[in-house]
C-alpha cells in the first residue's frame, strides 16, 4: 500500500518503497508467526493488523474475549496479542477460559493494552502471560518489534 500524504514528494516515496521493500526482504528470512490480535478498538485493531502482516505476520482478529477463545480453540496460533478490557467477554475472562482448555492452554499470550494498575499487571501475570505493554507506552512498530523478540527468544517485556 501505498500512502502519498500532502506534501510529500518523489523523494518521500523512494526512500517509502525502499524502506518497504527491506521490510519484504527481511520479511521472507523470517519465520512467518500465525498471531490472533483481539482488540476492539477498530482502527487501532486495522493499524496493528496492518504492521504485523507487513512485517510477515499470519493475523487473524477478534473484538472480544469470547469470540477470541473460539478462534483461538478452532485454530493453530503461535501466540495471541491481547486487550484487556473489551466488551461481551475482556481479557481477563479470556487468560482464564483459555487456562482451563489443555489444547491451548500453553498458547503464549502478550497483552497490549492501556491498564496500567499493578493489581492488572499482576493479575495478568498469575493468569500466565509473556509479556505486558502499555500501549501508551509504544509505537505501533515497537510492538510489532515486541512481539517478534517474544515469539523468537520467548523474552518478552514486561512493562511496569
Amino acid at each position: 500500500v501505498n500512502l502519498l500524504f500532502h506534501g510529500s514528494t518523489d523523494r518521500d516515496e523512494t526512500a517509502a518503497r525502499r524502506r518497504e521493500a527491506n521490510d519484504m526482504k527481511n520479511t521472507e528470512e523470517q519465520k512467518q508467526y500465525h498471531i490472533l490480535i483481539v482488540e476492539d478498538d477498530v482502527p487501532t485493531l486495522e493499524a496493528i493488523g496492518h504492521k504485523l502482516s507487513t512485517a510477515g505476520f499470519v493475523i487473524e482478529s477478534a473484538t472480544d474475549g469470547q469470540t477470541a477463545l473460539g478462534r483461538l480453540q478452532g485454530g493453530a496460533y503461535d501466540g495471541v496479542l491481547l486487550d484487556l478490557r473489551m466488551p461481551v467477554r475482556d481479557g481477563f475472562w479470556f487468560l482464564e477460559e483459555k487456562n482451563k482448555d489443555p489444547s491451548v492452554a500453553s498458547c503464549p499470550v502478550v497483552i497490549f493494552t492501556n491498564l496500567a494498575g499493578e493489581e492488572q499487571l499482576r493479575r495478568a501475570l498469575d493468569l500466565g502471560v509473556r509479556g505486558y505493554l502499555k500501549k501508551s507506552k509504544h509505537s505501533i512498530q515497537e510492538i510489532v518489534d515486541e512481539v517478534r523478540t517474544c515469539m523468537e527468544t520467548g523474552k518478552c517485556r514486561i512493562d511496569y
